[in-house]
């Protein structure tokens, strides 16, 4: 270490002169050898921060926009992440025909283990995804389709409107013919990965819809729902029931994105 005065001001730098402290100014300063280009500390006008800036910019002057990190930003913060265990559905034949037109695997994850006090609110930013590929969990197409009997799917994933849940959501809609699988052994059906997520601020998310009532359709899905606390451990057991669409939500499913 040196100690050196600079422009009347005290400065203490590392051998090479890459990094110095400069005492009056009340800030750290790092050289990438040729340019000063980060800056921790009072940036000259009394605003403490953390600024890096792009190569070849002096830090000490740079724009805004010419910086690559600054503690300025409004930063995302990571709140959440954690993972599950490859979820399975039923283990049982499911047959959509007649008014039977659709089928619902849903994964929940309680983010605050248990604490029905707490809840997800305000703007944020989710990634859940497979936990081998870290790709998000989303899209739509042909789940099964011979010429006759033909089934869409279509991913989704979120969180819960104002509960502590985030959610995978896998469905299924018979649009013509009659279709028989069983989730659990079916390789048109890939549930045998692990779920990784992480949740975040700052930043906008799609969020599930309330629950509302109004009339039965006379048409039904099956439903699969299980549930993980944080820890990847089962919060409730894989329960299976068949559902009433109400309020002509049958022409809608599933629902846009």
């Amino acid at each position: 270490m040196a100690e050196i005065k600079h422009g009347g001001q005290k400065l203490t730098s590392t051998a090479n002169g890459r990094l110095r402290i400069e005492e009056g100014n009340n800030r750290l300063i790092s050289n990438d050898g040729t340019t000063d280009v980060l800056l921790i500390g009072d940036k000259g006008d009394g605003t403490i921060t953390v600024d890096l800036a792009l190569p070849g910019v002096d830090v000490k002057d740079a724009d805004i926009n010419d910086l690559v990190f600054s503690s300025r930003f409004n930063l995302y913060k990571i709140i959440h992440l954690g993972g599950v265990s490859a979820p399975t559905p039923r283990n049982a034949t499911v047959t959509l025909s007649g008014n039977n037109i659709g089928y619902v695997f849903e994964i929940l994850i309680d983010l605050f283990d248990n604490d029905a006090t707490q809840k997800l609110t305000g703007d944020l930013l989710m990634n859940i995804c497979w936990d081998r590929l870290k790709v998000p969990i989303r899209g739509s197409g042909v789940f099964y389709d011979d010429g006759t009997n033909k089934v869409n799917y279509k991913w989704s994933c979120g969180n819960k409107f104002n509960t502590q849940y985030i959610f995978v959501k896998y469905e299924l809609r018979l649009m013509a013919g009659s279709y028989s699988f069983n989730p659990f052994t079916s390789t048109r059906v890939p549930f045998r990965n692990d779920l990784y997520y992480q949740v975040a601020n700052m930043t906008q998310d799609l969020q599930s819809g309330g629950g509302v009532t109004g009339p039965g359709d006379g048409k039904f899905y099956f439903k699969d729902v299980i549930a993980y606390y944080p820890d990847g451990s089962v919060k409730t057991a894989l329960a299976s029931t068949t559902e009433e669409f109400i309020n002509g939500d049958w022409a809608y499913f599933p629902a846009a994105v």
